[in-house]
């Protein structure tokens, strides 16, 4: 019992309220040990009348009763302790799940604003390298029609070159120049590059106002789309479709307020609007070409 006893405060050492009930109950312990040994020495001595005496006291009982009292105290302690650590336990895991879960929501925020701001940063360095190539290609055309406009003696060869730089350096599928005669108001094709070189066919003359040509030399406007499938200004539909035709740019060439041709091109991917801007400035280059070989010739026919 002695050895039971030093093992519980060794248990409580850190529990003063279960210290002091030890310290009660060990002088009540031992006083009831001391009785029950004195009853047992008396039975075995055949006093059986001062045994009896003792056990009719009731010393004994309410010994045993005080005992059982503090014990039951220092349980209920115990139990108490023991559920609040597990209160505290089960808190502190609860906290523990928490915190790791906000810390992979956080973890997963992160990656997702670090993915979203690369595949930003990616797009936006992409766009501006798409952006640098068809500025150098543009840059390339404005060349290579100033070339042609400039060397070439005979007005279709010119515009020959004109045609073909467009098909070239804008990835056009064709592109077809035409001039205006004045007597019969009439679009002659005078150069076609890319899938179509001849000048012959349906296109070969074209009234103004007639087709969509002939609309843009009519209204003076250009005429852009990148939607051909569907536009109402193309007319075979089945053959844009086929060819998978996705856009078209005509321009009108004006010189002083003066019609001197079309020029219109094909492509089979959209043209965007710096390219579009780029084409208009041919047009103005390719108008200003049509009207010095016209001069040219007609300074020949009057030497």
């Amino acid at each position: 019992m002695e050895i039971n006893l030093r093992h519980l405060k060794d248990l409580t050492s850190g529990d003063p309220s279960q210290q002091r009930r030890l310290a009660l109950l060990d002088p009540i312990i031992k006083d009831r040990l001391e009785r029950l040994e004195t009853g047992i020495h008396l039975k075995k001595q055949g006093r059986f009348g001062p045994a009896q005496e003792f056990i009719r006291s009731g010393v004994g009982k309410k010994e045993m009763d005080e005992i059982q009292r503090a014990v039951a105290e220092m349980g209920a302690e115990e139990r108490g302790l023991l559920e609040g650590r597990v209160e505290r336990a089960e808190a502190s895991s609860r906290h523990a799940v928490l915190a790791t879960a906000l810390m992979s929501i956080a973890a997963l925020t992160f990656l997702a604003a670090a993915h979203a701001f690369i595949r930003r940063d990616f797009a936006i360095r992409h766009r501006a390298d798409e952006e640098l190539k068809e500025r150098a290609r543009l840059a390339a055309l404005n060349g290579d029609v100033g070339l042609a406009l400039s060397q070439s003696e005979d007005l279709g060869d010119m515009l020959r070159g004109c045609a073909e730089a467009m098909v070239r350096q804008l990835d056009a599928a064709f592109a077809r120049i035409w001039t205006l005669n004045e007597s019969t108001n009439v679009l002659e094709l005078q150069a076609s590059a890319g899938m179509y070189t001849h000048l012959d066919g349906p296109h070969g003359r074209v009234p103004v106002g007639s087709f969509k040509i002939g609309l843009i030399a009519q209204e003076r406007k250009p005429h852009l789309t990148n939607s051909v499938v569907g536009d109402p200004r193309v007319g075979d539909q089945v053959w844009a479709a086929r060819e998978g035709m996705v856009a078209f740019a005509g321009y009108p060439l004006i010189v002083e307020d003066r019609l001197v041709g079309v020029m219109a091109m094909f492509a089979r991917k959209p043209l965007a609007g710096f390219s579009l801007t780029a084409l208009a400035s041919v047009a103005d280059g390719i108008a200003v070409g049509i009207e010095r070989k016209r001069a040219e010739l007609q300074l020949r026919k009057l030497s």
